[in-house]
């Protein structure tokens, strides 16, 4: 095919230009076209009145404009074509203010509301009249179900009425009133996808209702999305359905209408924004102030603003294009005024970001400032009295002088923070300013790096037979348009012809990169023989080569599973590696899987050769009956046929799985140790928060408050926990302190809030804090193991495993000490929470809890250590019976002998030998206790030198202790550390290191006690010298490879 060549040519060629390279101007480019008012002395018809309505048709062709008057506005030529003000009306025409009107979502027809009356018009013809009805209200607002077979209607009286297009029937869905005086004008917006839940409501926003989500099929009633008493108005869908976006009280706010929760909101400070437009992926509406008008475009999404450009007259309404790329605006004033590229007028348009600060800070100064001058006014020094002394005058002098000094530092250190306040609020405004900035030209960039393309009305003008082409105008600029004289002289001289011109920035202007004439009607090229398609410049010497350079999901939890309820993205990395323009490029998805909501096209633009783009797509997913594995195709399409190869993306769907917040636990601390609460006395309470629940828990806050002023909170009442994983604890820490006027009950009237980011999943749980009581014990709550699909935060070893073949029976025995307080010796720090904690893991373990002797701090006294470790388990041990032995708590040698000690609550470091428990008696006891496996674990050191370990007063540390005897076979000890070590214990993990990195290990499932060591003994070594700059090395007797087959901890 041959193609029409348009050969470009500038009369006067600016400066510095490419020879023949036609120069189009900043300022012709980014104008809008402007429909001016109607002419009574010509005859012109255009717009009476204040525009108060405007639609795009959907293929962006014509533009539906309601003021007095009704008509369509062809874009490209910029003429009213078509009037749908009355015609052949059966019912009088009412030249009326108050209109609405919209397209069909096929665009074949036009829905026109004229005060009272509708009108349904085919717009596929001559603008035939349909269908008119009158309402019984003044009409305010009309939207579309998809199928066309209906139409949501609200009016100024605050009714909500759906309308069967077929048999003319309405059905009331909102009642309003229809009293003189109680106007509530109210404004729908259907559901923009059928594939979608939101299809499935009308939305309506009022002055005195506010927003409401009302189910047309009336099976479920109406679901408030904001406080009744809230004014709402302009509830607009994107066109893709996903989001709702909504005027209220003075903000925009957005909502996923999968959920219909609120998702952002963007306030203006005292701007009121109005006549929302959603089109592709942009917000448009007006800010009004009484200093001025401003017509603003931003991405919701994001929140980015990309255009805010001043207007004289008051915006009565907006529209954007479906695919967001055209707006128009309607005026006070009688005008409409729309851009055929969307994104021309972004890219080029002058943005200022100068967020100015709110002068609190400075107005508080000047306060202050003037408080001091009136005080100090006040404040004169004393003239001397007839019978005063000069030395007491002068003492009296100096006492209001020093007064006036102490005021002055007073309010000048009030002066310097109010200043500084406002310092740190001007560097945050700052801040802020940049990050907008940052954020627009990240947006921008593309736009301006990127051709752009104008479709105008033009003439032919006269014809060069030499050339064989037509001189035209187009943009302020002359080219000529070359056809064949044979096609030429069949041309209509007279008649208008659109031509469709591609863009490109030059500096400060624009270059004329290609030219295509359009016929006016058909909208295809002028000649048979074009063959340059209208969307891109002349053919390529080579095609280009669209390639998935990476495909990712992303899901809101971050997990890896798209959840019924949760918002998603596939987020896509492209490459064009051919060597021609790629244009007209988008991203398109498929998926047969159900209960996936997504656009199912998302718009690229022109992708030149080498080059990378990054593009995100919103998925949704809805009612989700069982966990599946959802398939997503994922493909590159081209205007022209180059498209990329398919990729199919692949991850896992299930249910809603909702997080439970509890409380696991409650810790108490004292300055002094104690670990109750006491009047007179501040405590650091300790609150443990666990996710019980089988789903991701996000945004997690605990508050803690007080219902008595005499129970006070120091500091943070409120705790920011972030994320909770199933299973996964976090800890919230408050001061507390309770002053001696507290006269309330013992029980402190002390309350816990647990929020999330969803309220359905807050929760107030009793906290039973008592004064002069101890802190319950941590709970301990099995939660099964959950499959995330993703990384999973490391299990607390307080989640104590469900084991499944523990190695442990009926006839095995347990005895477990711990000894943090002592009575007259230092704390052993967390002993007794390792204890307790070790109890509940021998009982996982498959020990019977009637079988485990637990003596905690106090009840481990001397007395109490013969009698468990004598009596109580020799006349309870079996042959096969199995025996764990755990202490934690301090360990001491014997200066002059080097003998080893465990010490006891009441035990004596100067004493040993009478008051402590000598470790050769425990393994002699041990080692005839007529049992199968005795092992014994040693949270403890016996080195004088600190940590778990006391020595008596004036004696040397590092004390040599007495060679181990030889082991009884039956015997295994694993202890804390070796000869002259010190054992430690971890702040961070709350816990002795050796008992946590052993119940680690068994939570990890190592299936005997040498793997058990093999697994903690590297671990406890890198902490002991990450948090305490100690050396410790755990030990094993017999070594662990002599245990084969030995002291099993898992069958």
């Amino acid at each position: 095919m041959r193609t029409l060549l348009l050969l470009l040519a500038c009369a006067v060629p600016a400066l510095g230009a490419e020879e023949g390279v036609v120069l189009v101007s900043k300022t012709a480019a980014l104008s809008p076209v402007i429909m001016p008012a109607y002419d009574r002395d010509t005859g012109r018809t255009g717009n009476i009145g204040e525009v108060r309505c405007l639609d795009f048709s959907p293929d962006g062709m014509f533009l539906f404009a309601a003021s007095y008057q009704k008509k369509l506005i062809d874009v490209a030529a910029g003429t009213f074509p078509r009037d749908l003000s009355c015609g052949p009306c059966r019912i009088p025409y009412t030249t009326s203010n108050y209109n609405t009107g919209a397209f069909s979502r096929d665009g074949t027809k036009v829905l026109v509301g004229e005060y009272d009356v509708l009108r349904l018009w085919d717009t596929t013809g001559e603008s035939a009249l349909l269908f008119e009805q009158k309402s019984p209200g003044t009409l305010r607002s009309l939207s579309w179900s998809t199928d066309g077979q209906s139409v949501a209607i609200g009016d100024y009286d605050g009714y909500v009425f759906l309308l069967d297009l077929a048999s003319g029937k309405k059905k009331e869905l909102l009642k309003g009133d229809r009293k003189r005086g109680s106007w509530s004008p109210v404004q729908v917006a259907f559901g923009a996808d059928p594939s979608l839940p939101s299809e499935h409501w009308i939305f309506a926003a009022s002055e005195k209702g506010g927003l409401v989500a009302i189910d047309p099929s009336g099976r479920r009633g109406p679901k408030t999305l904001t406080a009744v008493r809230e004014q709402a108005s302009d509830p607009v869908l994107s066109p893709d359905g996903l989001y709702l976006a909504a005027v209220v009280d003075k903000t925009v706010r957005l909502w996923m209408t999968v959920t219909l929760r609120e998702v952002k909101r963007f306030e203006y400070a005292d701007k009121t924004p109005g006549n929302l437009s959603y089109g592709g992926n942009r917000l448009a509406f007006s800010l009004y102030h009484p200093d001025g008008r401003r017509l603003v475009v931003i991405e919701p999404e994001s929140g980015v603003r990309l255009l805010d450009i001043p207007f004289q007259h008051p915006i009565t309404s907006l529209a954007l294009s479906r695919d967001g790329t055209m707006l128009a605006v309607g005026t006070q004033d009688e005008q409409v005024h729309y851009w055929r590229n969307l994104d021309l007028l972004i890219a080029f348009s002058p943005m200022e970001f100068k967020a100015a600060s709110k002068p609190g800070g400075a107005r508080e100064a000047e306060t202050l400032y003037q408080e001091l001058e009136s005080k100090l006014a006040t404040m004169s020094l004393p003239e001397k009295g007839e019978f005063e002394t000069t030395t007491e005058h002068e003492a009296r002098v100096k006492t209001a002088k020093d007064t006036q000094a102490r005021l002055r530092e007073e309010y000048e250190a009030k002066i310097r923070a109010a200043l500084g306040k406002q310092a740190a609020a001007d560097d945050a405004v700052e801040a802020k300013r940049k990050e907008e900035l940052a954020s627009f030209n990240r947006r921008i960039g593309p736009l301006r790096a990127a051709d752009h393309l104008l479709t105008l009305q033009t003439k032919l003008g006269a014809y060069d037979a030499d050339q064989e082409a037509f001189q035209v105008e187009a943009l302020g600029a002359s080219l000529k348009a070359r056809a064949p004289r044979e096609k030429a002289k069949a041309l209509d001289r007279g008649a208008s012809y659109l031509l469709k011109v591609r863009l490109r920035r030059q500096d400060e202007d624009f270059r004329l990169v290609s030219a295509v004439l359009l016929d006016p009607k058909t909208r295809e090229p002028l000649s048979p023989d074009e063959d340059v398609p209208a969307a891109k410049p002349a053919a390529q010497a080579a095609p280009p080569k669209l390639e998935l350079a990476a495909v990712s999901f992303e899901d809101g939890s971050a997990d890896g599973v798209l959840e019924a309820g949760e918002t998603g993205k596939v987020k896509v990395r492209l490459r064009n590696s051919g060597k021609g323009e790629a244009y007209g490029v988008n991203l398109k998805l498929e998926s047969q899987a159900q209960g996936l909501s997504f656009k199912e096209r998302t718009y690229v633009g022109t992708v030149k050769p080498g080059e990378e783009k990054t593009v995100e797509a919103a998925l949704a997913a809805e009612a989700i009956a069982a966990e599946d594995e959802a398939a997503l195709r994922v493909l590159l399409a081209e205007s022209e046929g180059f498209d990329s190869q398919p990729l199919v993306l692949k991850f896992k769907t299930r249910p809603l799985r909702l997080p439970k917040l509890e409380l696991a636990g409650i810790e108490i601390k004292d300055a002094e140790g104690n670990r109750t609460l006491a009047k007179g006395r501040e405590g650091e309470v300790t609150l443990v928060v666990r996710n019980a629940g089988r789903g991701a828990a996000r945004k997690v806050k605990a508050r803690l408050s007080s219902k008595d002023e005499q129970v006070k909170i120091y500091g943070e009442s409120e705790a920011d926990l972030g994320a909770l994983a199933p299973g996964e604890s976090k800890r919230a820490v408050f001061s507390v302190a309770v002053t001696r006027r507290y006269a309330g009950p013992n029980a402190l009237p002390l309350s816990l809030t647990l929020s999330e980011e969803r309220p359905e999943c807050a929760a107030a749980p009793e906290l039973g804090v008592v004064l002069g009581v101890e802190s319950s014990d941590i709970k301990v709550v099995r939660v099964a193991a959950l499959e995330t699909g993703s990384a999973k935060a490391e299990a607390s070893i307080d989640d104590v495993p469900a084991i499944k073949t523990p190695a442990f029976g009926p006839d095995d025995f347990g005895v477990v000490v711990g000894i943090e307080r002592y009575r007259d010796l230092p704390r052993s720090e967390f002993s007794s929470r390792d204890a307790k904690l070790f109890k509940e893991y021998l009982k996982a373990l498959g020990v019977p809890e009637r079988n485990i002797e637990l003596l905690i701090d106090d009840r481990a006294t001397k007395t109490s250590l013969e009698r468990t470790l004598g009596t109580w388990l020799r006349s309870r041990v079996k042959p096969s019976s199995r025996v764990v032995v755990y202490y934690s708590g301090h360990g001491a040698p014997e200066p002059a002998t080097g003998e080893a000690y465990l010490v006891p609550f009441d035990g004596e470091a100067e004493f040993l030998s009478d008051t402590a428990y000598p470790l050769e008696r425990l393994k002699q006891r041990l080692g005839n206790l007529p049992a199968s496996e005795v092992l014994v674990v040693l949270d403890s050191c016996f080195s004088g030198a600190g940590g778990r370990s006391v020595l008596a007063k004036g004696a040397r540390p590092l004390v040599v202790t007495k060679a181990a005897g030889a082991l009884p076979a039956n015997m295994a000890i694993l202890s804390a550390s070796q000869g002259s070590q010190i054992s430690t214990s971890s702040p961070q993990k709350r816990h002795g290191l050796l008992t946590y990195h052993l119940l680690k290990a068994v939570q990890d499932g190592s299936p005997d006690l040498a793997s058990a060591y093999q697994a903690l003994k590297p671990k406890v070594e890198d902490d002991a010298k990450l948090s305490s700059n100690a050396s410790q090395t755990p030990g094993l007797q017999p070594p662990p490879e002599t245990l084969s087959g030995r002291f099993l901890l898992r069958r």
